[in-house]
């Protein structure tokens, strides 16, 4: 968060409406940019329930009044196509992320305009038939879909036991390390849906797969997905 930041009006307006403290104000827009970078790194936030930001926000009270509340005072946008979008959520994410999208050709979510918001209650529904630069084509297999990846062995065994949350958070897992990451060779798909899964469950702490996003986005290697594993590995034996 910039420095400056808690003396926007915009921010005072949502410390009020919420009844919260600076500190907890700080708290809760600091979790919604450290959650829109982990699950939805285009910035389109819109497409989880207003349930679930909240769980996300560690929200306590009514969800979708959290969510208007941040809509009125200007730090979610309305958008027809996404539903809701991260405030200028460019000027909020690493440098790592950024400089990811713009070496693959990647585009942040932009608001198409600013009509009424969908119910509260209702994520907006993804486009199944054409392709989106900010979401995988919903008609062909992501690169890191787990669920779709028929073999044994460490991950066939581990997914059938995990939890729909769980298998949801590991392909977001997927997926995010695939914005930076090219994966076109299937012993790469095999490695980052692996980590994805350890990482769920606790096996592969996340700060190793944050560690490695970076170096592998810093350095540019011949191999990224090769270079990212190892990275992952070796920040996993010196945790």
């Amino acid at each position: 968060m910039k420095h400056q930041t808690p003396d926007l009006m915009k921010f005072k307006r949502l410390q009020k409406r919420l009844g919260e403290t600076k500190r907890g104000t700080v708290g809760l827009l600091e979790l919604l940019w450290i959650e829109t970078q982990k699950n939805c790194p285009a910035g389109d936030v819109g497409k989880y329930l207003n349930e679930e930001i909240g769980i996300m926000l560690d929200w306590h009270g009514d969800a979708d009044e959290l969510v208007a509340v941040l809509v009125e005072c200007g730090w979610l946008d309305e958008s027809d196509e996404h539903r809701l979008l991260v405030h200028d959520w460019p000027d909020h994410v690493p440098n790592y992320l950024k400089a990811s999208f713009a070496r693959y050709g990647k585009q942040f979510a932009a608001a198409t305009s600013q009509a009424g918001c969908l119910a509260p209650s209702q994520a907006a529904t993804p486009n199944v038939t054409q392709s989106n630069p900010t979401q995988p084509n919903r008609t062909e297999p992501s690169p890191t879909n787990v669920a779709e990846s028929e073999r044994d062995g460490f991950v066939g065994l581990r997914w059938k036991g995990m939890t729909a949350d769980e298998r949801s958070e590991a392909e977001r897992i997927g997926q995010r390390i695939a914005l930076v990451v090219p994966i076109s060779r299937q012993a790469a798909k095999d490695t980052v849906c692996e980590i994805a899964v350890r990482a769920v469950l606790g096996d592969l702490p996340r700060s190793a797969i944050e560690s490695a996003l970076a170096s592998a986005t810093r350095n540019k290697p011949k191999d990224p997905a090769k270079y990212f594993a190892a990275c992952v590995n070796n920040s996993e034996a010196n945790h």
